[in-house]
C-alpha cells in the first residue's frame, strides 16, 4: 500500500514539473532605440517600427543632436499599438517634406506619440496624420496640408486622447484646416493650442462631422480662419 501511495505521488510531482517546464512566459514589451535620421533601413525609425509588436516602444538615441529632422519620402504606416517617444532629442521632428504624409494609422491599433513634432505632410486627408485612433502627448502638428479635409490630422470612426498637443500653420482645402473628426469619433483634448491654420471652407481649426463628438477642455485657438464658416470651430453633428 505504501509503495502504491509513493508512486502517486511521484506521478503528481512529474505532472507538475511537466506543466511548469511547458507553460509559456508572458510576453515582455521591447524598446526599439532609433539610431539615425535615415528615411528607411537599419536603425531608423521605419526600420525599428518594422521590427516592433503591440505593446513595444520606439525611443530615439540620445547622440542624436537636438533639433534633428527625420525627412521621409513615403509615409510610415503604423501596424501596431506602439508608442513612439522623442524625449531624448530635444526638438525632433518627423518631417513628410511637403510631399508626403507622415503617419497612417491601420484599423484596430492604437499607436502613441509623445514629446515630438509632426511637421510638413500633405495628402488628400490627414496631410500629416491620418487615423482610425490614436494618443498624443506633447506633440506638435505643424505646417501640414491636404487638399480635401483634415489637413494636419484626420480622425475617424475612433476614440482618441490628445494631450498638451499644439496645432500651427496647418491648412485644409475644404473642412479642418488643423483637425478634421468625423465618422463617430470622439476626441478628448487636454490643454490644446489651435493657432494660424487655415480652411478652405469650414473649421479653420477643427471641423466635427457625422456624429462625432469633441470635447475640448483648457483650450486656446487664435487666428484661424476659413472661407465659408467656423473660424475655429465647425460643428455640424
Amino acid at each position: 500500500m505504501r509503495r502504491r501511495i509513493v508512486l502517486v505521488l511521484l506521478s503528481i510531482a512529474v505532472l507538475a514539473i511537466g506543466v511548469l517546464i511547458v507553460s509559456p512566459r508572458p510576453t515582455q514589451a521591447a524598446t526599439f532605440t532609433v539610431t539615425n535620421l535615415n528615411n528607411g533601413g537599419a536603425g531608423s525609425l521605419r526600420g525599428q517600427l518594422s521590427l516592433a509588436a503591440d505593446g513595444d516602444t520606439i525611443v530615439f538615441d540620445t547622440n542624436l543632436p537636438d533639433n534633428s529632422v527625420i525627412l521621409l519620402t513615403s509615409p510610415i504606416g503604423l501596424g501596431h499599438s506602439v508608442t513612439i517617444d522623442g524625449a531624448a532629442v530635444a526638438g525632433l521632428k518627423i518631417s513628410g517634406g511637403g510631399s508626403v504624409r507622415v503617419f497612417g494609422v491601420n484599423l484596430s491599433v492604437t499607436p502613441t506619440l509623445r514629446n515630438l513634432s509632426v511637421i510638413n505632410g500633405a495628402d488628400t486627408a490627414g496631410g500629416c496624420i491620418n487615423a482610425n485612433t490614436i494618443n498624443m502627448v506633447n506633440v506638435t502638428i505643424s505646417g501640414c496640408t491636404s487638399t480635401l479635409r483634415g489637413g494636419g490630422v484626420f480622425l475617424w470612426a475612433s476614440t482618441s486622447t490628445l494631450t498638451n498637443v499644439t496645432f500651427s500653420n496647418n491648412h485644409a482645402g475644404t473642412d479642418g484646416g488643423a483637425l478634421m473628426v468625423a465618422n463617430g469619433a470622439t476626441v478628448t483634448i487636454t490643454n490644446g493650442t489651435f493657432s494660424n491654420n487655415t480652411a478652405g471652407t469650414d473649421g479653420g481649426a477643427l471641423a466635427v462631422d457625422n456624429g462625432s463628438v469633441l470635447t475640448v477642455n483648457n483650450g486656446g485657438f487664435s487666428n484661424n480662419t476659413a472661407t465659408a464658416g467656423g473660424g475655429a470651430i465647425r460643428n455640424e453633428s
